[in-house]
């Protein structure tokens, strides 16, 4: 007598279950990522953040005379400083675009798609001939 005699010709037991649907099935055996954010956390940690430069009077004014002569029908290069959300410190950026207005009583020079820059952030501003 082997070993499985008893049981090798028995009916398969009945199941008082519904059957699974096979997408929930297949759902079971889907990879799980136990630290969901993690690889976003490792690279907000590498990045590397620059400190805003304190710019001298004389500089400051030459920024002012710039924005006071700005030409609407012009392109600008505009280096300005972005603070970054989640860390001490920002990046240095620069933006090629049309000045559509500037906001004096807020501060703010206005270009074409939207974006404001404080004038307080701004770096660097040139006429693109």
């Amino acid at each position: 007598m082997s070993r499985y005699d008893d049981i090798i010709n028995l009916e398969r037991p009945k199941s008082n279950h519904m059957k699974m649907n096979i997408k929930l099935r297949a759902g079971i055996f889907a990879p799980f990522a136990a630290l969901t954010g993690y690889k976003e956390a490792l690279l907000e940690e590498e990045k590397v953040m620059d400190n805003k430069i304190d710019i001298s009077i004389d500089k400051e004014e030459e920024i002012n005379d710039k924005l006071l002569n700005v030409d609407l029908e012009s392109i600008y290069d505009i280096v300005y400083f972005k603070k970054d959300v989640n860390k001490d410190g920002g990046k240095y950026l620069t933006i090629r675009k049309k000045v559509r207005r500037l906001d004096l009583d807020n501060k703010y020079i206005i270009l074409l798609g939207g974006i404001k820059i404080p004038f307080s952030d701004i770096y660097d501003i040139k006429k693109v001939p």
